[in-house]
Parts: structure tokens; sequence; C-alpha cells
């Protein structure tokens, strides 16, 4: 019966059907049809034990406990309420549907798989609180405005050869762990005590936006792209290839060692007051070097300097320990 939970309970679109959830309950076995709703009262809780599928709406300031398994395939989360998903129950997003979170917590204490080709979509205060596994296994986009992707556990991109965009500020207390294909941060994130890692062959992109990245922070993964960004490195670097583009800054701030064996840069400005370290290959076709560090190539290391573009040092120390070539047609200021 609609508005009471059973062991089983279906919520089909039926117009005028607006099932409320006013007071604690629970429920074995719980399916929101596509365009139905259900909603649970800001004082209630409802508790789903076995399978949750939504596929329609699921509203309210109360609260929805998954204590078995969630298959979200299309539909919307909405109110200032928490969708909880319990340590050792799962959360798996997936089909081509649209999902959207508006205002509400989805906090993640399980296993949470994406795939499909739908995206998720956030609004009105939505939080995405990852406090245990999510493995990201498409190419599709996290996006929208006023919602953010908190991780405290592990953020995983696996599976697809193609590009995982996360376009709503990322806050990373955990680890970030990159295996295949690119996983990108493109709307600005922080990271208090975090670790972005990976396998060779995948990419981490740093996009728009800034991103702060405290001294308890770290970055080990083998390929980071920096681009139309602002990056603030004050914990540990240690990078087999990082490449600079245009419109993006980078700085080097901290006193730990932070490393790149082969850098490219084709544009913005490698900066900060740290001292950066290419122990293999630097090529350097366009952008600038600034601020009060040092940039310095050890002594079995190279620094290519060529094409046409310009480029510029301003107040940073380039400590040349190896073998510097200056070819192409572009000036040095």
């Amino acid at each position: 019966t609609p508005g009471c939970p059973a062991d089983l309970a279906v919520i089909p679109w039926v117009s005028g059907n607006k099932p409320v959830v006013s007071a604690n309950d629970s429920v074995g076995d719980l399916t929101i049809q596509s365009a139905a709703q259900l909603t649970v009262g800001a004082s209630a809780s409802l508790d789903v034990t076995r399978v949750f599928t939504l596929e329609g709406n699921l509203m309210g300031d109360g609260n929805l406990v998954v204590n078995g398994t969630m298959n979200w395939n299309a539909g919307e989360m909405s109110g200032s309420g928490t969708t909880a998903i319990a340590a050792g129950a799962t959360l798996a997003i997936g089909s081509s549907g649209y999902k959207r979170i508006v205002g509400r917590t989805v906090e993640n204490n399980g296993t949470a798989t994406w795939t499909g080709s739908g995206d998720l979509n956030g609004s009105g205060g939505a939080v995405f609180a990852n406090q245990g596994s999510f493995e990201a296994r498409n190419s599709q986009r996290f996006g929208g405005s006023n919602a953010t992707f908190d991780n405290s556990g592990a953020l995983v991109k696996s599976t697809s050869s193609g590009t995982t965009t996360l376009d709503v500020p990322f806050n990373n207390r955990g680890t970030v762990t990159v295996q295949t294909g690119n996983l990108t941060f493109d709307e600005g994130s922080t990271s208090t005590g975090g670790l972005f890692e990976g396998m060779a062959g995948s990419t981490l992109t740093f996009g728009g936006g800034t991103h702060e990245l405290d001294s308890d922070s770290g970055i080990t993964h083998p390929n980071v792209v920096i681009k139309w960004s602002t990056v603030h490195v004050n914990g540990a670097y240690n990078v087999e290839r990082t490449t600079l583009e245009s419109s993006s800054t980078t700085n080097f701030n901290g006193t730990v060692p932070m490393t790149g064996t082969t850098v490219i840069q084709s544009g913005g400005t490698l900066g900060g007051s740290g001292r950066f370290v290419v122990t293999g290959a630097y090529t350097w076709t366009g952008g600038g070097m600034s601020d009060s560090g040092t940039t310095a190539i050890t002594s079995d290391a190279t620094l290519a300097i060529d094409g046409s573009g310009y480029k510029q040092i301003v107040g940073r120390t380039v400590e040349n320990n190896g073998t510097a070539t200056w070819t192409g047609s572009g000036d040095l200021n």
C-alpha cells in the first residue's frame, strides 16, 4: 500500500499518488518506478534491508538507509535528507538514464560502481560523500552547479579507456587511483592529506578552477596533465611525466621532495617558492617560470628549449646541472 512500507513495496506512477513516509519504518525491497515519487518526511527514516531500485523521484527531508543493494537506473533524489549506503551495502549507478541530486546528500559507506552511459548531475547544495569505495567504470560526467564530491574513501577510475570528468568541486581526504583512461577534475579541488596515484598508461588531469593540495597530500600518478587551471602543490610530488599546457599555473611550494622525470611545457607558468627537480628531460616550447623558487635540472638530465613560443623567467632560478640546448626561433626573456 503506498505510504505504508511492507516487505515489498512498489511505487508506480499514478496521477495524484504521492505517498509520504512520516515515521521510522523499514521495507525489504523498494522500487520507485519512472515518474513516480516517494517522500520521506523530516521526522522519518526509512531502512531498505534488501534491494532499492530508483527510476523515479525520492524526495523529502528525511533519511533513507540502504542496507543491501541500491540500483540507481534513473531519476532524482532531492530534499535536505540523506540517502545512506551502509557499510557492507552496494550502490550500482547504471544504464543511460538521467540522474540528478538536488540538495540531498548521498553518503556511500559501502561499495559503489558507476557504469553505463548516463551522466550524474547535482545542484542546490547537493553532496556526494564517498566514505567507502567509488569506482567509475565509464566515460561520463558528474556536473551541475552548487554541488560537491567529497572523498574520504577510495575513488577509482577503471575499465573504460575514455575520460571520466568531475565537473563539480572535489574535496579529497582519501585516495584517488586512476587505473585506465583519464580522470579529469574540471571545477577545482582541495586535498587535505589526500593521495593521487595511478597506473602506467592512464592520465590524471587537473582542468579548470583552482586546485589546492596541502602539505600532507601527495601525487605519485605517473602521468599528470595541468591545463586551464591553477594548481598549488604544497606536498610530495613524484611524477614520471608532467605536461603543462596553455592558461595553467602550477606552483610548487612544498619543502618535501617535488620531482618530475619528464616535463613538457608548451604553455602556462611553472612557479612557487619550492625546489622542483627534473631528473630526466624537460622540454620547454612555451610559457614561463616565475616566483622565488628553483627549477633544477640534475646532472644526468636534459633541458631542451625549443620552438617558436615566447618563454620568460620572472624572479625564478633555473639551475642547469645537466645538458641544456637552445634551438628554435623563440626568444627568452
